[in-house]
C-alpha cells in the first residue's frame, strides 16, 4: 500500500503516514476493515511492551486468542459500526484507554484508528493537576501568589485528611514566630515541612532556612556548630574563629533535626538562647543577639524522655510551643499515589529512564503498610526503576514482603459491615487474580465468569475505592 491517505491535495506515502503518526503522544493502532493490523506507532510499542512488527499484518481478534491483549476495541468497533471506548489490558500488566474509531467512505468502513492512552499517566497527570489545585485553594489569599515560588508544595501530597490537617496547622503556625516540634515517625517528611513552613512565613525573605541533625554531630564538635567559636579558642580551633548556625541563620529558621539526641549538657545552653534570644561564642565573652526562629524535630517520645531524666523537662516546653505532628504513611493512603508519581519521575529525569507502574503494582504499593514511610517508598521506587529490566514495573516485580500484604487481621473489621468485608474481598480477590494471569481472559476463566462481568465488577470495585478515598478526605 503505497498511498495510504490524501488530506486534500496532499497524498500520503505508507512511511509518511508512517511518520506522521509516530509524532503523535498517544499509542494509535490503524486497521483494516477485516481487522487487520496496517500500522502501530512508537506510543503503542511503549505502552503494550510489544514490538510493532510483532501484530502489523495480523487479525486483532487472533491477536486477543494469543493473549497480547484482554479483548480488542478495534474488532467491536467493526462489529457494532460504532466508536467503542474500553480498557484494554496487555500481557505485560499494563492497562490503557482504547477508543477505536472506524472511518466511513460511502458509508462503507474502509478503516479503524484506535488510540491508547496508558491509565498510569492518566491517573498521574489527573492526581498531579488535583494536587496542585488543592494546595493553592486552600492557601490563604495573601500567599497565593507566593506559592509558586515555594518548590516544597511541588512534593507536599495533602490528599488524606490526616495531611490537610497538617497543612492547616502549618498555614497557620507560619504566621507567627514561636518555636514548633514536628512529632512523628522516621522518613514522614518532617524536614520537608519545616522547610515548607519558612517558606510560607515572613522569615523566607530576610533570611536562609538552615538545617542540623543533633544525631549525626558528634557531642563534643555539637557545641560549636550550633554557636561557634573564637579562633584559638581550642586546639584544633580554625585562627579566624567560625561562625556557628545559630548566628549563620540570623533573621531565618534553624531546624534541630532529631532533637532528643541533643546532649544534656548542651540542653541548658540551648534553653538560654531561646528564652534569652541571646548566645556566646566558645572561647568569647561577647554575648550576641539570636533573630531566628527555631523549629525542632523528633521521632522520640519527649514525654517519656522528660519522665525518665533524659531531656530537660524545662527545655521540652520552651521547644513544644506549637507542636505539628506527621502521621505516618499508612493513614494517608490516599497520599501514596501521588506521592509515587512524584518519585517515579524524578527517577526517570535522573536516570534517563521510562519506567511506569503496572496497575496491580500500584494498588499494591497504596495497600502496604510502610514501616520507614516516605523514605522506605522512594528508595523502594528507585530500586525498582534501576532494577526492573522492562519499560513496565509489574506485581511480579516488587519485593516479597510487599506482595504478602495481609488482610486478615481482625482490626481491619472492626466498625465495618459484613457486606462492605466482602465486597472488600472479593475485590481483592479478582485484582489478584487478574495479576496473577496473563490476560483478563484466563482470569476470568480462573474466577468462574466471563470477561465483561470482571470487567464490570473491577470497574465498580475501582470506583468505590475512589468513593471512599474522597469521603475519608
Amino acid at each position: 500500500m503505497n498511498e495510504l491517505a490524501s488530506l486534500g491535495s496532499i497524498t500520503l506515502s505508507s512511511r509518511e503516514f508512517r511518520l506522521l503518526i509516530d509524532s503523535l503522544s498517544d499509542g494509535v493502532v490503524l486497521t483494516d476493515a477485516a481487522g487487520i493490523v496496517i500500522m502501530a506507532n512508537r506510543d503503542w510499542e511503549k505502552i503494550s511492551g510489544v514490538q510493532r512488527r510483532d501484530i502489523e499484518g495480523r487479525n486483532v481478534r487472533i491477536l486477543v486468542r494469543e493473549g497480547y491483549y484482554s479483548h480488542s476495541p478495534v474488532a467491536q468497533a467493526l462489529s457494532e459500526g460504532q466508536a467503542v471506548t474500553s480498557l484494554v489490558r496487555f500481557a505485560n500488566g499494563a492497562e490503557a484507554l482504547a477508543s477505536a474509531l472506524p472511518i466511513r467512505s460511502d458509508n462503507v468502513i474502509k478503516l479503524v484508528i484506535c488510540s491508547l492512552q496508558d491509565v498510569i499517566e492518566l491517573e498521574a497527570n489527573y492526581m498531579a493537576w488535583e494536587n496542585s489545585r488543592y494546595l493553592i485553594a486552600r492557601l490563604p489569599k495573601e500567599l497565593e501568589e507566593r506559592s509558586k515560588d515555594v518548590p516544597e508544595l511541588t512534593s507536599l501530597a495533602a490528599h488524606s485528611a490526616a495531611m490537610q490537617s497538617v497543612l492547616r496547622s502549618l498555614l497557620q503556625v507560619a504566621k507567627v514566630d514561636s518555636t514548633v516540634l514536628f512529632t512523628g515517625e522516621s522518613g514522614t517528611g518532617k524536614t520537608l515541612l519545616a522547610r515548607l513552613l519558612h517558606s510560607l512565613s515572613p522569615r523566607s525573605g530576610h533570611g536562609r532556612f538552615l538545617a542540623i541533625n543533633c544525631a549525626a554531630v558528634p557531642a563534643t564538635l555539637l557545641e560549636s556548630e550550633l554557636f561557634g567559636y573564637e579562633g584559638g579558642a581550642f586546639t584544633g580551633a580554625r585562627r579566624e574563629g567560625k561562625v556557628g548556625l545559630v548566628e549563620a541563620a540570623q533573621g531565618g529558621t534553624l531546624l534541630l533535626d532529631e532533637i532528643a539526641e541533643l546532649p544534656l549538657e548542651l540542653q541548658p545552653k540551648l534553653l538560654d538562647v531561646l528564652q534569652s534570644k541571646t548566645f556566646v561564642r566558645i572561647g568569647s565573652t561577647r554575648t550576641r543577639f539570636s533573630d531566628v526562629r527555631f523549629v525542632c524535630a523528633t521521632n522520640r517520645d519527649l514525654d517519656k524522655m522528660v519522665a525518665k531524666g533524659k531531656f530537660r523537662e524545662d527545655l521540652y516546653w520552651r521547644i513544644n510551643v506549637l507542636p505539628v505532628h506527621v502521621p505516618p504513611l499508612r493513614e494517608r493512603q490516599e497520599d501514596i499515589p501521588v506521592l509515587i508519581s512524584f518519585f517515579m519521575d524524578r527517577f526517570n529525569k535522573r536516570h534517563n529512564m521510562n519506567k511506569k507502574l503496572a496497575p496491580d503494582a500500584l494498588r499494591c504499593l497504596q495497600l502496604y503498610s510502610w514501616p520507614g514511610n516516605i523514605r522506605e517508598l522512594e528508595n523502594t521506587l528507585e530500586q525498582l526503576c534501576v532494577l526492573t529490566p522492562g519499560s513496565t514495573i509489574t506485581l511480579g516485580d516488587l519485593p516479597m514482603q510487599l506482595r504478602n500484604v495481609s488482610y486478615s487481621g481482625l482490626e481491619h473489621c472492626h466498625g465495618r459491615t459484613l457486606k462492605d468485608l466482602v465486597t472488600e474481598f472479593e475485590g481483592k480477590i479478582i485484582e489478584q487474580t487478574v495479576a496473577s494471569q496473563p490476560n483478563l481472559a484466563a482470569a476470568a476463566k480462573v474466577l468462574g465468569i466471563d470477561v465483561s462481568t470482571l470487567t464490570r465488577k473491577r470497574r465498580r470495585y475501582r470506583q468505590k475505592h475512589v468513593q471512599n478515598c474522597k469521603r475519608r478526605a
